[in-house]
């Protein structure tokens, strides 16, 4: 009951300062680096909404105006303040509640079109996180492609949540009757979490907070839930974890280290139980594609800026991007923007097509500045956001290639890495089929690629020529053959043999160094600094041969240019091999 006496008391507060207060507003100045945003905090500013780059919103009054436009801040778009941190939300949204009762009944008349899931509970009390996934055969794991659509990372960001139940019940109403939609719902898997953060949204919808953001982890651990700290109301200066900066992305590069803060990133990636059930269902389900919802912006963002580089896919989410944003409506009619925004970062897109290999993109719904729009126009806005969704389902038709991989002998289907030439990058992880079908699958543009599979015991095929084209996908089966004793002696000298090395830098201070061995071997990795002293022996072991990882903990150099080198001493077909590269150390 704490928080139900804590919210008693800020209203009393409020109730005796309002009729003194400023009118407040909300103004958008532009910023050329986070830092800036942080100064603005510390410098007394309210901060309303930093989602976006290169601007920041705050909650103003007059006598702001004149100091931020001394201190080099002018300010734009000014607006009275929406809402207020304590109104009841219109009935019209749905409460935890309601979506589970709501998500139970479509799965009751719907029953072998769908299929309800507990993919976990929210972090501090226990509201179950719910999936539905949407098919033809929705009770069984059919070979086919798999999307997702995430709503409610941050509570107060409501509206992707409701679109997602307009969504569910539109495409199952229309299954058998809309020639598309009944096409969608045979040959793809669909799945829509449509409220990842129950907790935090509990906030929402009870009138705790209209500006609640985080979910509801008890940070202190004093028993008093939905706590906020000295700040006023609308700052979002509360309990919880921030869910979007909590993926093992470069985790340590995202978010606030300050618990207090509105994107507070956690003690550790995947530290919540919200994000954990995220992470199970994406490794179970391999998905190609998806949408996370967020408020607000009117605007698309994508992977990514990387180091000042772009992503190894970015000609085809560049494109993608240009063609959702053409299919989303702003409320003036015009399309939304779209962005590339920074790849380094605890941030839910990042991770699922960094780690994932899903092509994964960030909506901002609502315009300016606009988290929670009436409930009276909750309909037509579901209905607008739902055309704009349904492009990844459109896309999911090519181009692009996708295919099997199968053992050349048996028939049977491998996890096999396969990788298209020009996109392999140490930005990403590698990209493989998935086991149980050895389905890949590539969006791509139209244009002519070479496709690499290989896999540890197996000779790796390299497929030229492959034409994608149309609007379709281009269909390969790719067998690839066991390593018999006779091959394995005729490919002992060849140059592609020898052990290679690759740097996939995944998070922060944790560094993965990639091997790729023909052979069982015995493997010393050593780092030198530029000065070329021996820092010490990173690895010293026996590896299998395939694509075995060695992870090193970092934390303790300092940002900058180091050296390794690496010796294999082959343990099956003999032969030693010593090679050297550079570790560029970014923090």
């Amino acid at each position: 009951m704490g928080f139900i006496m804590k919210k008693l008391t800020f209203l009393l507060l409020i109730a005796i300062a309002l009729p003194c207060q400023a009118q407040q507003m909300v103004g958008r100045v532009e910023i050329s680096s986070p830092d800036e945003i942080i100064s603005l905090r510390e410098s007394g500013f309210s901060i309303y909404h930093d989602e976006l780059e290169g601007v920041v919103d705050l909650v103003v009054t007059e006598a702001d105006i004149d100091l931020l436009e001394e201190m080099g801040y002018p300010l734009s778009d000014l607006v009275p303040l929406p809402g207020g941190g304590f109104l009841d939300l219109d009935p019209e949204y749905h409460t935890y509640e309601e979506f589970s009762d709501e998500l139970q009944q479509i799965a009751s008349l719907y029953p072998d079109l769908t299929r309800l899931d507990s993919i976990g509970h929210a972090t501090q009390f226990p509201r179950t996180i719910w999936s539905m996934k949407i098919s033809d055969n929705a009770a069984t794991e059919e070979d086919e492609l798999a999307l997702f659509y995430i709503g409610i990372h941050h509570a107060c960001e409501a509206v992707g949540g409701e679109t997602l139940l307009y969504m569910m019940n539109h495409l199952l109403e229309n299954y058998g009757i809309d020639p598309e939609i009944t096409s969608w719902l045979d040959n793809y898997e669909i799945f829509f979490i449509p409220l990842l953060n129950p907790d935090g949204h509990f906030a929402v919808t009870s009138g705790i907070n209209e500006f609640w953001r985080k979910n509801a982890r008890d940070i202190n651990n004093n028993g008093i839930y939905y706590e906020f700290t000295g700040g006023t109301w609308w700052t979002d200066d509360h309990e919880g974890v921030d869910l979007n900066r909590n993926y093992n992305w470069y985790w340590e590069l995202g978010g606030s280290n300050y618990i207090w803060d509105h994107d507070y990133r956690g003690t550790e990636p995947f530290s919540e139980d919200e994000t954990q059930a995220m992470e199970v269902l994406a490794r179970e389900q391999r998905f190609v594609c998806g949408i996370t919802f967020h408020s607000y912006g009117e605007v698309i963002i994508y992977p990514w800026l990387f180091n000042g580089q772009p992503a190894p896919d970015q000609d085809v989410l560049d494109v993608m991007a240009i063609e959702m944003a053409q299919c989303f409506i702003k409320d003036n009619g015009s399309p939304y923007d779209y962005e590339d925004y920074n790849g380094r970062n605890g941030q839910c897109r990042n991770w699922f097509y960094g780690f994932g290999g899903a092509l994964a993109f960030c909506v901002e719904l609502n315009p300016y500045p606009m988290f929670l729009p009436p409930g009276s126009q909750l309909q037509e806005r579901t209905q607008r956001y739902y055309e704009g969704a349904k492009y990844l389902l459109e896309r999911l038709d090519g181009p692009g290639i996708t295919g099997h991989v199968k053992d050349a002998v048996t028939g049977l289907p491998l996890a096999a890495r396969v990788e298209i030439q020009g996109r392999i990058s140490e930005q990403v992880r590698s990209r493989f089929t998935e086991p149980e079908y050895g389905r890949f699958t590539r969006l791509l543009n139209y244009g002519t690629y070479t496709v690499f599979a290989g896999k540890p015991g197996y000779q790796t095929v390299r497929i030229e020529n492959v034409m994608v084209s149309g609007g379709n996908m281009t269909e390969l089966v790719i067998e690839l053959s066991p390593i018999t004793l006779d091959v394995a002696e005729q490919t002992r000298s060849n140059e592609t043999q020898k052990p290679e090395i690759r740097i996939d830098r995944t998070s922060g201070s944790l560094v993965h160094f990639t091997l790729e061995l023909p052979q069982r071997s015995h493997i010393k990795i050593e780092l030198f600094n530029v000065s070329g002293r021996n820092l010490g022996t990173i690895y010293e072991g026996i590896k299998e041969a395939g694509w075995p990882k060695v992870h090193y903990n970092a934390a303790h150099l300092a940002s900058g240019m180091y050296f390794y080198k690496i010796t294999a001493e082959g343990l099956e077909r003999g032969g030693n091999f010593v090679d050297a590269g550079k570790m560029l150390l970014l923090k």
